[in-house]
């Protein structure tokens, strides 16, 4: 039998052991294996920990840093306890001040799409970088998605949405 949630435990102690060992990152690590064992209030404690200590950073490693977590997290979705609520308003407050600081670097837009789910953030960096495929991939599935919530009662003759008209004619 395969528990429903093995997904989440068996990346958390996998990434855990990986950053464990790397420099700057040791208490994300740690945060990982704690949450992996079931230790709920020790692993907040950790990560809050780590969040203090890259607020202590330089910009460049704390931009670096949430470029990092932030790809970690877009590609490990199955890990979901992976980046906490706390990790997550750190990463949205570095990435938000980057977007600012460098409007016409896509890096920090297209992290931010992932990290508040922002839609805007992701069709910013694609003016940006128009091959980026992460960010054609979100932008396509977000108007796929809108597409099929608007029509999903069309069964039932309605629409949810307004008729569009194409550039076409």
């Amino acid at each position: 039998m395969n528990y429903w949630n093995c997904d989440n435990f068996e990346g958390l102690k996998a990434i855990g052991a990986l950053y464990s060992a790397r420099k700057g990152y040791e208490l994300f690590g740690q945060y990982c294996l704690q949450k992996e064992q079931g230790l709920k209030k020790q692993a907040i404690a950790t990560v809050n920990q780590f969040v203090s200590h890259c607020k202590t950073l330089p910009l460049a490693e704390q931009r670096q840093m949430a470029e990092e977590l932030s790809s970690l997290g877009f590609w490990h979705r199955e890990t979901h306890q992976l980046l906490a609520y706390p990790l997550i308003v750190l990463l949205k407050g570095v990435l938000s001040q980057w977007t600012l600081d460098e409007p016409n670097n896509p890096i920090p837009h297209k992290w931010l799409g992932f990290i508040a789910g922002d839609i805007d953030s992701y069709e910013r960096a694609l003016t940006l970088e128009p091959t980026d495929e992460i960010c054609l991939t979100q932008v396509a599935l977000s108007h796929l998605n809108s597409v099929d919530f608007q029509t999903h009662h069309l069964s039932e003759s309605v629409l949810l949405g307004g008729v569009f008209h194409s550039c076409w004619g």
